[in-house]
């Protein structure tokens, strides 16, 4: 289910406004691919003919919790940096 501020980012994603834009959406798209990295894993643990996999599988799941937290703070920080070339480029020279 999307929630609402999955929507939020998909809204001001098309808006005519300057951010979020494409570092922000693909880090975004980054963080979807390893939460889908994650799910994979989890679905994975304890089955019997993987077993041996497991421990692998958890550190990959813990690895992928960090990519994912960090590519989410990678959204704001893209369009953070953005907004302040934007007020640059609007300074006087000189």
């Amino acid at each position: 289910m999307i929630g609402p501020n999955e929507l939020g980012f998909l809204d001001a994603l098309a808006a005519k406004t300057p951010t979020p834009a494409g570092g922000a959406a693909a880090a975004y798209a980054g963080a979807m691919a390893a939460s889908l990295v994650i799910l994979v894993a989890r679905v994975t643990i304890g089955k019997q003919k993987n077993v041996r996999l497991d421990r692998k599988l958890e550190k990959i799941i813990a690895e992928m919790e960090e990519c994912r937290a960090q590519l989410v703070e990678a959204v704001d920080r893209d369009s953070a940096a953005f907004m302040a070339l934007l007020a640059a480029r609007r300074l006087p020279p000189g």
